[in-house]
């Protein structure tokens, strides 16, 4: 497991993106031939302590994929594809059955895992997730990717412990709507208004204390135009952030949403 993590080192160190494909290529070859608790151990530590943050969605998506992929054959198919020899058919076997297995078994130790993990990353996206706090939560863009990726694989296994998992999604739903994106023109939040006061309360000070010089009217013209740009092109990109956060949202409400009539008793 140590070549494997410093093999992660230098290659996301190099931040050559080809060279980064290839190794996962590489990488799910290598944990496919080794131990099924070695390969689980790998995964889960690079999930949790690896300090490359961008290479954790697609280890999420690799320890899915070996949770839910077939390793073994159902003998049959295996068996007719066998020639006779000589012509003459060997005795017949008495029958066998021979369970399929996955290359990483979902054992109940490692569902409350994933739970841990799970709740992990909706406290590293939303900061004070979980708070009864009025203020909104704010959150953590960089996370969203890996927030998205072990939410995909919660709701694609099936986890015993179905009781935690609907708690794990009804928090972060709460989280979702304490920081969801406010579109233009409505409500200010809390903090807003907070500061809409203090600025407010500033401006009466400095006219009570002192004289405003007036602008001319050329000046007061140049002065309007120059706003008029400023506001547009600040609008066009407020609009452009809003769009890409309410894209991002509503991909996490959709999990949300699949999650817990999955998993509702």
């Amino acid at each position: 497991m140590t070549y494997l993590q410093n093999l992660t080192s230098l290659v996301f160190s190099s931040h050559i993106d080809q060279l980064v494909s290839r190794y996962y290529v590489l990488v799910t070859r290598l944990l496919i031939s080794m131990n099924e608790d070695l390969s689980y151990q790998f995964l889960k530590d690079s999930i949790y302590h690896c300090p490359f943050e961008e290479s954790k969605p697609s280890f999420i998506g690799i320890l899915k994929d070996f949770i839910l992929r077939k390793k073994v054959k159902p003998v049959q198919s295996i068996t007719s594809t066998v020639g006779v020899p000589n012509g003459v058919a060997p005795p017949q076997l008495p029958p066998r059955t021979i369970k399929p297995c996955t290359y990483i078994t979902l054992t109940d130790e490692r569902g409350d895992d994933l739970l841990n993990l799970f709740s992990q990353i909706i406290n590293e996206t939303f900061v004070d997730a979980g708070s009864d706090g009025e203020e909104p939560e704010t959150a953590n863009l960089k996370n969203v990717g890996k927030l998205l990726s072990m939410m995909n694989l919660i709701n694609s296994v099936n986890i015993s412990n179905k009781s935690q998992v609907l708690s794990h999604f009804q928090r972060l739903e709460k989280s979702v709507e304490k920081s969801k994106p406010r579109s233009h023109g409505k409500e200010a939040s809390p903090i807003e208004e907070k500061e809409l006061k203090k600025v407010d309360c500033q401006e009466e000070e400095e006219d009570g204390a002192t004289t405003k010089k007036v602008p001319t009217k050329v000046q007061q013209q140049q002065q309007n135009q120059n706003s008029d740009h400023s506001h547009a092109d600040d609008e066009a990109d407020d609009d452009e952030v809003d769009t890409e956060l309410s894209n991002l949202f509503s991909l996490i409400t959709f999990g949300i949403e699949k999650g817990k009539k999955i998993y509702t008793i």
